[in-house]
């Protein structure tokens, strides 16, 4: 019969010289290392420790970036900017967003405190909210804000018992330099304001004038402590 189509019979051989044949290698034994001495087995409880510790080297590296070049947390002292942030609210501020986009008027912003403000050396850092950005007119009168003319709308601002904002008081002279109410925002420049406006309570742009962009940190996006403040800014 015929073979099988796609198959081919092998055909006879004679005698194979022996010299013509080649030795078979066996497969290394994963037990002996080159020099031929054996291996002792890895203990399980020491690779355990092995993978976890790469494991845990891992995760360390990607907190320690994530915490230097994009989150940070930072704890608020004082009221400056309450109701919106409480004393010992911990919040989350995002330092790359204005590096992807210009600052916003409203955005909570975390910096770094400014030489015209004469802080003193205990305070590093300070938040507060952006009114008036580059090119802005912010002016101040009748306990409102006004931004190029349109009056701001700041619902974040404390309350009185009646309902109505409690009055937002100018700035000193050494802002509004000629007394009219009205401070032009210069390039580079931000005007910020905490949102506690009760007397003595925020000093801000008010007090200390304009706040170079280069100080800012980043943008406070989220308050993650404790649970029961838990609210994005």
């Amino acid at each position: 019969m015929d073979a099988e189509a796609g198959l081919e019979t092998e055909p006879s051989r004679g005698p194979v010289d022996v010299a013509e044949q080649q030795p078979v290698e066996s497969a290394p034994d994963p037990q002996v290392d080159r020099a031929g001495a054996r291996k002792e087995p890895v203990s399980p409880v020491i690779r355990f420790f092995r993978e976890w510790g790469i494991v845990l080297a891992a995760a360390l590296t990607v907190a320690v970036v994530v915490r230097v070049f994009i989150f940070t947390p930072f704890y608020i002292p004082s009221g400056s900017m309450e109701p919106t942030l409480q004393i010992h609210d911990k919040i989350l501020v995002n330092k790359l967003s204005y590096r992807l986009h210009d600052v916003h008027r409203g955005d909570v912003i975390v910096f770094d405190a400014p030489p015209n403000g004469n802080f003193g050396a205990d305070v590093k850092d300070l938040v507060k909210r952006v009114i008036g950005t580059p090119g802005d007119t912010v002016e101040i009168r009748d306990c409102a804000v006004f931004v190029d003319g349109q009056e701001l709308v700041e619902p974040y601002i404390p309350h009185d018992p009646d309902g109505s904002p409690v009055c937002t008081d100018g700035a000193d002279r050494i802002v509004d330099l000629d007394g009219d109410g009205k401070i032009q925002v210069p390039p580079g420049k931000v005007f910020v304001m905490g949102d506690n406006r009760k007397p003595q309570q925020s000093y801000d742009s008010r007090k200390w004038g304009f706040l170079d962009e280069n100080l800012i940190v980043g943008r406070a996006f989220v308050i993650y402590w404790p649970i029961s403040h838990w609210s994005w800014l």
